[in-house]
């Protein structure tokens, strides 16, 4: 794992992170993971986003809207359950460590997109 002393993670008496400290971790993890979608809509779509939805942890919904679209934006070391992912959003944004960003989406909202495409060219 990471370093993170000095940043607020206790350890156990093993060394390895405390419960709490991997679960505020993993929360650290997927607000920047939000942050990083939010930038990249940004710099490669010009599109300016408000940025991750407040109590959208407690609510159990989407991460970001990108336009009409609902994100669910997940850091993840394994993909984990896709399907369960997409509940609550259209999109599925997803990153492995040292990984690039897929994004993940069913496949009627692709051919209304793919579509859309081909009809502005």
């Amino acid at each position: 794992m990471g370093d993170y002393r000095g940043r607020g993670f206790a350890r156990s008496g093993d060394g390895s992170l405390s419960a709490a400290s991997k679960g505020r971790r993993n929360r650290q993890r997927g607000q920047e993971g939000e942050r990083e979608i939010v930038d990249l809509c940004r710099q490669d779509l010009g599109l300016v986003l408000k940025g991750r939805r407040l109590g959208q942890e407690r609510d159990s919904g989407h991460d970001v809207d990108i336009g009409p679209l609902r994100a669910q934006v997940k850091r993840r070391k394994v993909p984990g359950p896709l399907y369960q992912f997409l509940e609550n959003a259209d999109v599925l944004c997803y990153r492995a460590d040292s990984k690039e960003w897929l994004v993940v989406m069913r496949w009627p909202l692709f051919a209304k997109l793919a579509r859309e495409e081909v009809a502005a060219t």
